[in-house]
Parts: structure tokens; C-alpha cells; sequence
């Protein structure tokens, strides 16, 4: 084990190229000793972390392939998992994390999502190594499928073999990892020279660092304020929800597995206290919502829910009252967010053993609201502003540790919406419908908002025919003294 690193497979060139060679050298010299480093797909990434398992750093690698791990192993020193890229849960954090030619086989919405993966998978400080093919550098002029510097199903001739690729130009890569709050630190580039059987090719390599904490809480940059509520109806929110598929209840509810003194803010129809009280028999809500107030007083008849009047920014309970409290996807319909967290914080007893508050909003790579916010919001004859997730979860964050309780963690969930028409005009006349109308229902420029999202909506229809991403972040807080 441990091949000599000059005979190493290296079908890229990467240590016999200048400009490369230094870019990789630099790499390995300036990160901490001992770091962990972790190789999405452990190929070409063969030569790099040859150099930093001599380094005496901690190799990690994962790969779908289970013949690559094998034949990785026999080369490098390291810790492998046969796993693909968008379904790894790391254990622990990493100091380096290496894609090198491993992404161009996923979908747009993978690649985007795992950008934001790495991003948290990372430590502050720590980099992360990429190499591609941009698309500045393809001859594409006779390809169609090009939407936002993007372009699917490009025959990619990489080291011989020609494979159907997902590719991005080196400004939309920038601006990916930008958004995770990942910057653009280093650059070179490798043009591999032309041979009898195939056409020469330009590659990039760019080492990124991570000036964030938490990449959940992106895009960055984040805004300077709240940009105010978002009109909420059952008009607009009963078609989204007859498609949701939805995971973060589960999540949720295992969270809250120990706690028996639960309220739930904003609980729409009433699902989640009804379950909790299934199993504490007795649980509390609150929904200012007056059409969604009523239905959820018709389902939890009878169920052991106490629904009380109220609203975020006014929770009639005293303080201490519960040992947690829990809001989903309700931040972005308050008027006052401070003073709703705060309230959230006022009821909720530290001194419980279990105590906790959860906040469920939207992920950075959720892909219905990257489209409204891309999309729809820039139309709005209201307010033109997005409606950024992650603010949201970062002041709760600020507030939730201002009030000690700062033992704060974040996790993923995914879920999806599902439109099961077959004809795919109609499929996108009602995707665009169902996403506009969430939150611009009664927006004056509606029906132009639907319109400009059917272009994006048949390319995302190209990759995943029948479901459009709607991935959850969740924020769970304990008391700082439990840190």
C-alpha cells in the first residue's frame, strides 16, 4: 500500500502538469497536520490522496462503485464506503474534501445540493478541491438543453471514455459554492493535448474555502433585515399540500420522542400535536390562520389537543410553560420574527430535562423555493424581495443563543412535491400553478409568474420526471449549559 506517486494512476495528468502539480502541492502543505480528508468518488482523486496520506492525514473515500474502492484501497491508506454522494451522512466533519471528475454524472439539482452537502460537511477553514470540464470551454452551439450556465446530457469525452455528463460554466461553479459560503481561493488549469481517438480537453481545478459555519443557512449572502411576511391562504396553501410528500414529521417527532409538555406553533391542519398527544395524551396549538383554525379544530376533536388563540408573537401560555416547543414552516408568515422567537423562548422551560425548540424551515438547495425565490419573487407586483430560509434560521440561531439556549444543531430532511401528470405541458402548467401560488396567489402579476416558470420547469422535468425537491432544514435548540 502507499504506490509510488509518480506511477500512481493518474489518467489526468494532475502531478505532471505545472500549474496543477502546484495547486495540489499547496493543498496538501497548508492544511493542519493530521486533518481529515474526504474524496467524493475516489478515481482521478487517486494521485491527491496518495500526497496526503503521506502528508500523514486521514483518508476517507467514498464512491458508488465497490471495483474502484477495491482497487482505491490497494492504493491508499484510508477509511472507504460504498456510498453514492447525495445518501452520505458523514460521521464527522472534514478539513478537505476532494471532487475531482466525480460530479459531472449526477443532475443539476444533485450537483447544486451537494454543494451545499460539502459545504456543511466541512469545517470553517477547511477546503475543498475541485476539478471539472466548464462548459467556457465545449463546443456547445449545437446543444439545447442550456438553462442558467447549465448543460445536461453533454457527451463528455473524459480520458477516453465518452459519458453522458450534467456541466456548469466556471462562473456558475464560483457562484455554487459561493452561496454555500464556500470562496473560490486558488485556480489552475490542464489542458490535456489531443489524440488519435479523442479531442483534447480543458479542465479546471479550483480549491475553495469554507468562511461560514454553517452552510444550511445559505445562500449567502444573507439579507440585512426580514423582508416581512408572506400572505398566507388555504387557497394557495391546499394545492401544494395534496402533493407534498412529506419526511420532516417523522424527524420531528422522534426529536420530540421524550418530551411530554409539547406546543406546536402555526400547526396548520393539526397533524403533529395530534400525534404527540397519541402518545403523551395531551398536546397544544396554536394557528392564527382562521380557515386552517377551523379545520384543525374538526380533526383533533375529541384527540386530546388543547388549540388556544394566539400567534407567535403572542403565546398565551405563561412562561416556562412547556418543555418544548416546536414551529414548522411558520417563520416566514409572522410580522415580527424577533419578537416571535423570543416568545417561542419566553414559554419554553430550560430547566426541563428534555427541554428543546425546533424550527423547521426550508433547506438552501430546496428546489420549489429556489424557484419561487429566482423566479417568482423578481415578478412580484407586491414584494419583490426572496424569501430567504436561511436568514430566517440564522436569527433564530442569534436569538435562540442570546437566551441561552445555545446548544444548537442542524439537520437535513428531504421531501418532495409530486405531479404525476403524464403530459408534460400540462404537467408544468400545473407545477408552475401550484408554485406561484403558494405564496403570490393573489399577486397581480400571477399568471406572468406561471409563465416564466414553465421554461425551468421542463428542464427540471428532464432529470426527475414526476417530483420537484422540497428539502427541509431543522434547527433543534437545547440550553447552552448542556453544550
Amino acid at each position: 500500500m502507499g504506490s509510488n506517486i509518480e506511477t500512481l494512476f493518474d489518467p489526468a495528468g494532475i502531478l505532471n502538469n505545472e500549474r496543477t502539480s502546484q495547486l495540489v502541492r499547496a493543498l496538501v502543505e497548508g492544511v493542519p497536520p493530521e486533518s481529515k480528508v474526504l474524496s467524493v468518488g475516489c478515481t482521478t482523486s487517486l494521485p491527491i490522496l496518495s500526497l496526503l496520506s503521506s502528508a500523514s492525514h486521514h483518508i476517507y473515500g467514498i464512491d458508488g462503485s465497490q471495483k474502484t474502492l477495491d482497487f482505491a484501497q490497494t492504493q491508499v491508506s484510508g477509511q472507504f464506503e460504498q456510498a453514492p454522494a447525495v445518501e452520505y451522512l458523514p460521521q464527522s466533519s472534514f478539513d478537505v474534501i476532494l471532487g475531482i471528475f466525480s460530479l459531472h454524472e449526477m443532475n443539476r439539482a444533485q450537483v447544486r445540493s451537494l454543494v451545499f452537502k460539502m459545504g456543511d460537511w466541512l469545517k470553517p477553514g477547511g477546503f475543498i478541491l475541485l476539478a471539472t470540464s466548464p462548459i467556457d470551454y465545449l463546443d456547445t452551439e449545437s446543444r439545447h438543453n442550456i438553462v442558467d450556465d447549465c448543460i445536461r446530457d453533454y457527451p463528455l469525452n473524459l480520458f477516453g471514455n465518452s459519458v453522458h455528463s450534467t456541466l456548469f460554466s466556471r462562473n456558475e461553479w464560483i457562484s455554487m459554492f459561493e452561496k454555500a459560503g464556500v470562496s473560490l481561493d486558488n485556480e489552475a488549469y490542464l489542458t490535456v493535448s489531443a489524440t488519435a481517438d479523442r479531442p483534447s480537453q480543458h479542465h479546471s481545478f479550483m480549491s475553495f474555502r469554507k468562511s461560514v459555519k454553517h452552510s444550511i443557512l445559505g445562500p449567502y449572502p444573507l439579507p440585512e433585515e426580514y423582508r416581512g411576511p408572506i400572505p398566507l391562504s388555504e387557497a394557495a396553501w391546499k394545492p401544494f399540500v395534496d402533493r407534498l410528500v412529506r419526511d420532516e414529521f417523522d424527524f420531528v417527532l422522534q426529536v420530540l420522542e421524550s418530551n411530554q409538555q409539547v406546543l406546536d406553533v402555526g400547526s396548520g391542519y393539526g397533524k403533529l400535536p395530534i400525534e404527540v398527544a397519541a402518545r403523551t395524551g395531551k398536546a397544544y396549538s396554536i394557528e392564527p390562520n382562521a380557515d386552517r383554525n377551523s379545520i384543525q379544530t374538526a380533526n383533533a376533536r375529541d384527540r386530546g389537543v388543547e388549540i388556544a388563540q394566539g400567534s407567535a408573537e403572542n403565546i398565551p401560555y405563561p412562561d416556562a410553560h412547556f418543555d418544548a416547543v416546536v414551529a414548522m414552516w411558520v417563520m416566514h408568515y409572522v410580522q415580527d420574527l424577533e419578537k416571535s422567537l423570543r416568545e417561542i423562548v419566553r414559554v419554553t422551560d430550560r430547566s426541563a430535562p428534555n427541554s428543546r425548540i425546533v424550527i423547521v424551515q426550508g433547506a438552501p438547495d430546496n428546489e420549489i423555493i429556489d424557484l419561487m425565490n429566482t423566479v417568482c419573487a423578481p415578478l412580484s407586483a407586491s414584494n419583490p424581495l426572496p424569501n430567504h430560509q436561511g436568514y430566517l434560521l440564522h436569527k433564530a440561531a442569534e436569538v435562540f443563543a442570546a437566551c441561552e439556549f445555545g446548544n444548537i444543531t442542524f439537520h437535513r430532511v428531504d421531501a418532495y412535491c409530486e405531479f404525476t401528470e403524464q403530459d408534460l405541458s400540462d404537467r408544468c402548467e400545473q407545477a408552475a400553478g401550484v408554485i406561484a401560488g403558494l405564496w403570490c396567489l393573489d399577486d397581480s402579476n400571477f399568471n406572468g409568474m406561471k409563465q416564466a416558470l414553465i421554461p425551468r420547469l421542463r428542464f427540471h422535468f428532464l432529470d426527475r420526471p414526476h417530483a420537484i425537491g422540497d428539502q427541509v432544514a431543522v434547527l433543534v435548540a437545547r440550553p447552552s449549559e448542556d453544550v
